[in-house]
């Protein structure tokens, strides 16, 4: 029988505040960050194992980051970022969501009432 053996590995405490920083800076509060630490899973008996990376969702977006390690990833593994640009990735896409919900204005006598934050932006009124 195969057994998985899960080993939680703690955020370090410089990581965490390198986070708290780059949001702090963005004008993001604490109550809007969720953290997850991520764990070692090992195959018990053999040398496989996996290490899965702290999960910080900052503002409904998923961000990936492992301890000692000078990256971080946004949604998988495939978005890889330089922790040095942490602050400036999230002001990017912060300041985005900012702007367009400070935009709203009346057009054709009607309310903008939602903007929907993708490549193709819908706007519906009322």
């Amino acid at each position: 029988m195969i057994r998985i053996v899960k080993k939680k590995n703690m955020l370090k405490e410089n990581l965490l505040s390198k986070i708290e920083w780059a949001c702090s800076l963005n004008s993001i509060k604490l109550e809007h960050i969720e953290v997850y630490e991520g764990c070692l899973r090992s195959i018990e008996h053999t040398n496989l194992a996996y290490v899965e990376p702290h999960k910080v969702i900052i503002k409904d977006k998923l961000y990936l980051f492992f301890n000692d390690h000078d990256y971080f990833y946004v949604g998988d593994l495939r978005n890889k970022y330089p922790l040095s640009q942490l602050k400036d990735y999230i002001a990017r896409h912060w300041y985005f969501r900012v702007f367009l919900v400070s935009s709203i204005q009346t057009l054709k006598g009607g309310f903008l009432l939602w903007v929907k934050e993708e490549k193709s932006q819908e706007f519906i009124f009322v």
